[in-house]
């Protein structure tokens, strides 16, 4: 099932994404959508990749555990949904898109982040065994994300729009580029 969902997920990005690349009316482009459906994408990635290395847990085949991770996904799955425009009557403007969008998109990834967290808090944030804590770094890979996604969600400071999800996107590269499945 998350093969299928996340799947459908990116299919939705790509086909949205073809549509405003091939519109017949032109569009103004804004390259925080591209940045944001890049970052969904990304996300995407990270779920899927997620799912195969957890395999093994035994605390991921809870139902509580499962639960949760489905309505993570389903989060997702809004949020590739919501990344581009659908509409295709009429010139398209995505800074207009952006700002009519945002708050709703950057809460889905505030729920989404938080929903994260508190999994991580309840099931991950030490060791197998429960003696060792979780790091500083921890911590910092877990909140950060989600006072971005806060603070992109409420405030219109144009710079954070770019600046947030680039970092963020280059981070996650950086944590996840040595890591395998398996």
């Amino acid at each position: 099932m998350w093969g299928i969902v996340t799947g459908l997920a990116v299919a939705d990005l790509i086909a949205s994404a073809n549509r405003l690349i091939r519109h017949p009316d032109g569009v103004a482009w804004d390259g925080r959508v591209v940045v944001a459906a890049g970052l969904v994408a990304l996300e995407l990635l990270r779920l899927w990749f997620a799912q195969w290395t957890l395999a093994d847990s035994s605390t991921a085949l809870t139902f509580p555990v499962f639960l949760a991770k489905f309505l993570g996904l389903a989060l997702l799955a809004f949020l590739a949904s919501a990344a581009l425009p659908n509409e295709t009557a009429g010139p398209m403007d995505l800074d207009a898109f952006y700002e009519r969008n945002r708050r709703y998109f950057w809460g889905l990834f505030v729920a989404s982040q938080a929903l994260y967290f508190a999994l991580w808090l309840l099931y991950f944030s030490s060791s197998a065994d429960g003696e060792a804590p979780a790091g500083l770094f921890d911590w910092f890979r877990v909140l950060a994300p989600l006072c971005l996604f806060m603070m992109l969600a409420v405030f219109r400071w144009r710079w954070l729009d770019w600046v947030g999800p680039v970092a963020l996107i280059v981070f996650y590269l950086w944590l996840y580029g040595s890591q395998s499945i398996g």
